[in-house]
């Protein structure tokens, strides 16, 4: 088998991978935080995080983050949110270039053994990151 065959195979197979998961807590003072690591010991909600979008439970404040005030929190969240939703295009950006990539190294002359399967798994792939 030609190694640009087994190339873009691994390529195509690290392309539906993408997502991160994103921990939430409550610490000492009181403060709601939100880091790719889970501190040892502590109680926390995973939250997952796609191209598109993030899936965050709606929950009642803790007493000592209600004492923070609604709106600091709120303008926590909102600031969080923003930069989760920047990852998620920068993600979602650099998978399309690499969906492309692979379709174009197997869509060309020569490129032979199992193509057809893997031009479909290449065009599919540009489809969900690239929208095309």
């Amino acid at each position: 088998m030609r190694k640009d065959i087994v190339i873009a195979a691994l390529l195509l197979a690290a392309c539906g991978m993408a997502q991160a998961e994103v921990y939430k807590w409550v610490d000492a003072n009181g403060r709601v935080v939100f880091s790719d690591q889970p501190p040892p010991g502590k109680k926390v909600d995973k939250i997952k995080v796609y191209p598109g979008g993030v899936q965050v439970p709606r929950q009642a404040a803790s007493a000592p983050a209600a004492a923070q005030g609604a709106a600091g929190l709120d303008a926590d969240v909102k600031a969080l949110n923003e930069r989760i939703e920047k990852h998620n295009r920068d993600v979602k950006a650099q998978n399309c270039k690499t969906a492309q990539a692979n379709l174009a190294a197997l869509d060309r002359p020569g490129v032979k053994a199992g193509r057809e399967d893997m031009l479909k798994r290449a065009r599919e792939e540009v489809q969900i990151w690239c929208g095309k």
